[in-house]
């Protein structure tokens, strides 16, 4: 997976992140004793990679491993600017982050994806809301990292994605209510590769990333991490 680094960040889009959510009606404030969710996953990991924090102000939260195919437990932070450090970085002077992140001011819940940015020991974070009701039970957010535009049908649905873009797509035309025929291919100038063709099973109570990328070689390649989505509390009365 570290051989990857230098393929995958060959052609995303520097500076903020790419994959923020349009706004929608402004969501109230989180209640203050919780403080604005997140959870994190990486593309790929820099060698030597280690626990990590996160840090809110002067708050520092759990350490935690960054995982490659699944998020990490929910983690509260007090401010919408927050930055990863090392876990063992001293406590009493100021430390490099391993990525700056800055949440959008809409939305009290995110999903961070990381990917490292090579050359360096440093991650460029892509910030997807998690509260978006767009992006609910059988939703698929797709992110194009590699360098070749892909294609795809996807049950009833059409999936175009030029390099460094990304969409949202909520699933439709399911076979026998039980899963979706997918197919992938990737166009590279006037010629079409296929590239995968598969069945997906209809998502239930369950909203997935799907994160296409070069592999060393240099060919198009992707993995999916899906995320189970907890039924609503009854609101307090």
């Amino acid at each position: 997976m570290r051989s990857l680094i230098p393929a995958i960040l060959a052609t995303l889009i520097t500076g903020s992140a790419i994959a923020q959510e349009p706004e929608t009606e402004a969501e109230k404030p989180a209640p203050r004793n919780r403080g604005v969710e997140v959870c994190f996953f990486a593309v790929a990991l820099h060698p030597d990679a280690g626990e990590i924090v996160a840090l809110s102000g002067d708050a520092r939260g759990p350490a935690f491993t960054l995982p490659l195919h699944n998020l990490t437990q929910p983690q509260f932070v007090k401010t919408r600017e927050i930055a990863l450090i090392p876990a063992n970085a001293p406590a009493d002077k100021p430390v490099p982050p391993i990525a700056k992140i800055k949440l959008p001011d809409q939305g009290n819940a995110f999903r961070i994806l990381l990917v490292p940015i090579a050359k360096t020991i440093t991650y460029q974070p892509i910030i997807v809301r998690g509260d978006d009701p767009k992006f609910g039970e059988g939703s698929v957010f797709f992110v194009n990292l590699g360098t070749n535009e892909v294609l795809g049908n996807i049950g009833s649905e059409t999936l175009k994605l030029a390099s460094g873009s990304r969409k949202f797509l909520t699933l439709e035309g399911a076979r026998e209510n039980a899963f979706f025929d997918v197919r992938f291919a990737i166009r590279k100038g006037e010629t079409i590769t296929p590239l995968s063709d598969t069945r997906w099973p209809v998502l239930k109570r369950t909203r997935a990333y799907v994160l296409f990328y070069n592999d060393p070689a240099g060919k198009t390649t992707y993995r999916a991490v899906d995320e189970f989505i907890p039924p609503k509390q009854p609101a307090a009365p």
